[in-house]
């Protein structure tokens, strides 16, 4: 690559930055540097502008009898009886990571890219969990989370967003949403919230 600025190293490792604009989720290096640190190791980046990027992750060297205790793989995670799950984020890398996160625990699922579309999905099958986006153009999280309860009274409802507590699990006085679980996302916090949903 072309290499990346001073000013700009110092922040790539935090969740939802990025110099992309549109094109970017912010969560790429974040989230591969939770993985790294979960086993115990760091990763460091080495730029220089018109030289290129090194980025350099160390893991701790395990003697074959030293006892660990190893990071959980998806198999490893507690069962959960198959769902139809409906994802909705207007951000393709978001939608589609975490899509592919759910459907490593066993679950059928399908995405939309907008409320709109989520509406129309929601009208034509039967989902068991709606898991929305809260900051989306024209219809946010919430007000989909209403309509979708409106559609199916039996469904599910985890509400992801960058807020967490701030935004509110009721609408005029009636429950809309079941869980909130705040990003970035990683496997044990899906895993958990889907524990308490499903």
């Amino acid at each position: 690559g072309i290499g990346i600025p001073k000013e700009v190293q110092k922040h790539i490792f935090e969740a939802f930055y990025t110099t992309k604009g549109e094109l970017g989720t912010g969560l790429g290096l974040n989230i591969s540097q939770n993985i790294v640190m979960d086993h115990g190791g760091i990763i460091e980046v080495e730029s220089q502008e018109g030289a290129g990027t090194k980025m350099r992750i160390a893991l701790p060297l395990l003697e074959p009898n030293q006892q660990t205790q190893p990071a959980l793989t998806t198999a490893e995670y507690p069962v959960i009886p198959c769902s139809k799950i409906l994802v909705v984020d207007d951000e393709e890398d978001v939608r589609e990571l975490l899509a592919d996160m759910i459907a490593s625990f066993g679950h059928d699922v399908e995405v939309a890219d907008s409320a709109a579309k989520a509406v129309v999905l929601l009208q034509k099958s039967s989902f068991d969990l709606l898991i929305t986006d809260f900051g989306m153009p024209q219809m946010n999280g919430r007000d989909l989370a209403q309509r979708a309860k409106e559609l199916n009274g039996t469904i599910s409802v985890i509400l992801c967003t960058g807020w967490g507590e701030v935004v509110s699990t009721e609408l005029g006085g009636k429950k809309i949403v079941d869980y909130i679980v705040s990003k970035p996302f990683d496997l044990e916090k899906l895993s958990y919230a889907l524990r308490q949903v499903l």
